[in-house]
């Protein structure tokens, strides 16, 4: 039981400390507030596009099927996590106070050991986990995943640090933010579907938001592997 106003360094003081292979970066909190927040979010965005078909539709565009099971088969896809970024590692936290966040009721912590895997997902011939290699860049990771899949939007590649920091990326930044030091294990290398394949930029520009969303909550996924 704690007090209000308790922060993350103190739960992690009475709770011992962190063990010898905690994994510190991979730290996560997973808040109720945060989850309806982006379960909120989520339904507006499901809202907005349900208007948009049928304003397609009333105006007689033709929607391909392809396009509509896309959508449902993206937003079935979506899992509100509520996690919040937050620093976990006790001498970051003890030298910058303003990153000890104040903990709320309910409030879930989960830190894992430390992992030797990168994910490599989306749009590749072969996703799912790599073993980690500190000399291996991006392009190392995606050639061993079979390289990208016809569908691939290559101007929108997503990095998703351990911490749930996520970047998305432009064709010509790959070699200014994948060199091997960026990727520490844990990450997430996410290759979106290109959209726009859907011949639709309506469509396509409402959707990005959710292509986005589904990317960014698969952080949690080592979680899913220490557990």
């Amino acid at each position: 039981f704690l007090s209000p106003n308790t922060r993350l360094s103190q739960l992690i003081k009475i709770s011992g400390g962190l063990e010898d292979n905690a994994y510190a970066i991979g730290g996560m909190l997973h808040r109720e507030s945060a989850k309806r927040i982006e379960e909120e979010y989520h339904q507006r965005l499901y809202d907005n596009l349900i208007q948009t078909l049928s304003t397609e539709l009333t105006q007689g565009t033709a929607i391909p099927f392809e396009g509509l099971n896309l959508i449902l088969k993206e937003f079935k896809s979506i899992r509100p996590s509520g996690r919040v970024i937050a620093e976990f590692n006790p001498s970051i936290l003890s030298r910058n106070p303003s990153s000890d966040i104040i903990l709320e009721k309910h409030d879930s912590i989960h830190i894992p050991a430390r992992t030797n895997v990168v994910y490599v997902l989306g749009e590749v011939l072969t996703p799912g986990p790599q073993n980690y290699n500190a000399d291996y860049n991006f392009q190392d990771y995606i050639e061993r995943a079979g390289g990208f899949t016809e569908f691939v939007q290559k101007g929108a590649i997503i990095q998703i640090l351990p911490n749930g920091e996520s970047r998305r990326l432009k064709a010509g930044l790959f070699h200014e933010f994948f060199d091997s030091s960026s990727i520490l294990p844990g990450t997430v290398i996410y290759a979106t579907k290109d959209i726009s394949k859907l011949n639709n930029l309506k469509l396509a520009s409402t959707l990005a938001p959710v292509i986005s969303s589904i990317a960014i909550s698969l952080a949690s996924l080592n979680s899913i592997s220490n557990n």
